[in-house]
């Protein structure tokens, strides 16, 4: 059986009152949820946390918050990593801040999920190691929901939904809902500088990706010679 995961048109109420209206998620693909700070995006998750009742699926589920602390946080078994995992444990080593959350999310990722869903990951990991988590997500075809502030981090992730007044704003490919600037600035949300200037390039047919760094951007441009 084919596995999936779906919230569809669920209300999210905190003391009776509506804080997430209406939402729904196909779990088909990895998603980036975008809101303010305050728009309720870790209660959110940890409602889904807490009550099975919001969502349905059939898989293997996991969850990470950046808070997540356990006293079983440090890497006894290395053995019981696969070596892909191993490898990005190594990585995020390398950069000895947020150890301890460092090794609750190696962790988590050891039991292999289907499904991960996690909060805020810009709080323990810098851009490139969020995106090499990412990059190991993808290879193990791990459909990952991330909720973020961090307009930044958007760039990560095939579909973008952003949260404001309590529901779904605009929802899309992520590429084309960057793209929408002026609604994106009406929402609250300022482009980061290399992501609006690869925007601004795409417009004239010069570059087809949004890149997030100057080394990135300026490589792909170097490549058009």
């Amino acid at each position: 059986m084919e596995k999936f995961f779906k919230i569809e048109k669920c209300n999210i109420l905190r003391d009776n009152k509506i804080v997430i209206n209406d939402i729904s998620i196909n779990l088909d693909k990895s998603i980036c949820i975008l809101g303010e700070s305050g728009s309720y995006k870790t209660y959110f998750l940890n409602e889904i946390y807490r009550n099975h009742n919001i969502f349905k699926s059939n898989g293997k589920i996991a969850f990470y918050f950046h808070y997540m602390l356990k006293k079983d946080i440090f890497i006894k078994y290395k053995a019981e990593m696969n070596e892909d995992l191993f490898e990005l444990y190594k990585y995020l080593i390398i950069n000895n801040k947020n150890l301890e959350n460092k090794f609750a999310l190696i962790r988590v990722l050891m039991i292999n999920p289907d499904y991960f869903l996690c909060d805020d990951l810009y709080r323990v990991l810098d851009f490139e190691e969020l995106k090499m988590v990412v990059d190991y997500i993808n290879k193990k075809n791990i459909k990952m929901l991330y909720l973020t502030s961090d307009i930044e981090s958007t760039v990560l992730f095939e579909y973008l939904i952003v949260l404001k007044n309590n529901k779904i704003a605009i929802e899309g490919k992520t590429l084309l809902v960057l793209k929408e600037e002026k609604i994106m600035k009406l929402l609250g949300f300022n482009l980061p500088f290399y992501v609006n200037m690869s925007i601004q390039l795409g417009y004239y047919g010069i570059i087809n990706e949004i890149y997030n760094n100057e080394h990135d951007l300026v490589e792909a441009l170097w490549q058009l010679k």
